[in-house]
């Protein structure tokens, strides 16, 4: 009777180690998850209708990358009413700003003073 309490004792212990080594995989998994999605590039998206030529420079010489153009057509019935557009869709690469540079940008466009005069000559109206 006492070997047959404990094989049974055993069984659920082993089944209780398993569960728990299962979900350690899976935090493991989901921890690696993670850390990788910490690491890929990150991006930012912008979508502009009807560009010209001009205007792909520009978003180029911005950091801009054109992924995609689509053909937009809105309207229906005869060709007539039909309207064509382009949509252009570009992407680039997100990259964080040093604090000490924040810190710099801020200070350069600090507009606490300008809102403190707008409060006062406010108040005066």
């Amino acid at each position: 009777m006492f070997q047959n309490k404990a094989k049974h004792e055993a069984k659920q212990r082993i089944k209780q180690l398993e569960l728990v080594v299962r979900n350690n995989d899976k935090l493991k998994n989901q921890a690696i998850e993670v850390y990788r999605a910490s690491l890929a590039d990150k991006w930012e998206y912008l979508m502009v209708d009807d560009l010209n030529p001009s205007g792909l420079e520009t978003a180029g010489s911005r950091g801009w990358e054109l992924v995609t153009v689509a053909i937009i057509t809105t309207g229906g019935g005869s060709s007539a009413m039909m309207t064509v557009h382009s949509r252009y869709v570009f992407k680039r690469r997100l990259t964080p700003i040093p604090p000490n540079v924040m810190e710099t940008i801020t200070a350069a466009h600090d507009n606490s003073k300008l809102l403190s005069e707008i409060d006062l000559l406010s108040a005066e109206l």
